[in-house]
């Protein structure tokens, strides 16, 4: 049999990825770990509830990401000039079973991990934190945790599973996940099964009304201190007269001003966070 001499070679360089406006990002072709050497950062998302509307959010951020500039006026960074960031695709996570989700994320996450990069995660429920933070934990010990939300997600048992998205982080601390002097919640409002649930805050929604927050960020840094950090942001934060997409909306809620001032003072801060970014339903991007 005769080869094909016209088939192209395939040449090894090195690959740039930056974001192109309103056009597909060169980062979209990322789709193997074969790549993971070359990154410093990346981010994948996890399709994880049965809804209709959220399985298609990671699809969406992709498309809403097309808006997105090279340069961030807040900051004053422009944060691919100095950082390998791609975007290495979904989590292949099992829809009817929520023990052999948790395991598939937690081993994606170790291969990520061990690659040397920083993950940064998009979709799925609060669930997710719970093995992520297992990987996380393995290679940096316990880590410190900032946690943006409406809800605490610290209950015990919900429906009688132990396992949730209204459980993460009581597992997390029972594993000895979350170094507990350097834990955070911010945003915390509405109603709860128990008053134990909201023990676990640092500062309740009401904190934040009619005040700066800048003495509250550098509060919570020095909190921090110089150890690795988990963010975690949750959307219904928000007020859900901004964010009316969540599927667990909450009243009274932080305003966007309020929630990128503590993302940019956080992130600013602590390079290198870990983040995960939850509950994203297209309806909240097409508004």
């Amino acid at each position: 049999m005769e080869t094909d001499r016209r088939k192209p070679k395939h040449r090894s360089k090195k690959t740039t990825f930056n974001p192109i406006s309103f056009q597909p990002t060169p980062a979209a072709r990322i789709r193997t770990f074969t790549h993971l050497t070359q990154l410093k950062s990346k981010w994948a998302s996890t399709k994880m509830e049965l809804s209709q509307c959220t399985k298609f959010g990671p699809r969406q951020i992709r498309v809403e990401s097309a808006m997105l500039r090279s340069f961030n006026s807040g900051t004053r960074v422009a944060p691919y000039d100095s950082l390998m960031v791609a975007d290495i695709g979904d989590v292949n996570v099992n829809l009817y079973d929520l023990k052999d989700t948790c395991t598939r994320i937690r081993e994606f996450y170790r291969r990520v991990l061990s690659a040397g990069c920083i993950p940064l995660t998009m979709g799925g429920d609060h669930t997710i934190a719970y093995p992520i933070l297992q990987a996380v934990a393995e290679k940096h010990s316990p880590v410190g945790l900032v946690h943006v939300d409406a809800h605490a997600d610290t209950s015990d048992v919900v429906l009688g599973e132990r396992i949730g998205h209204g459980t993460p982080f009581r597992r997390c601390v029972e594993e000895g996940l979350l170094d507990c002097s350097r834990v955070v919640q911010i945003g915390l409002r509405g109603s709860g099964y128990s008053a134990d649930s909201y023990a676990w805050s640092r500062a309740q929604v009401e904190e934040c009304w009619f005040k700066s927050l800048a003495p509250l960020m550098e509060e919570v840094r020095g909190q921090m201190g110089g150890g690795p950090v988990y963010l975690s942001f949750d959307i219904d934060a928000l007020d859900p007269g901004f964010a009316p997409g969540t599927g667990t909306p909450e009243i009274a809620g932080l305003t966007p001003i309020q929630v990128d001032y503590c993302n940019y003072c956080l992130l600013l801060y602590y390079i290198g966070s870990y983040l995960t970014l939850l509950y994203i339903l297209p309806l909240l991007l097409d508004l």
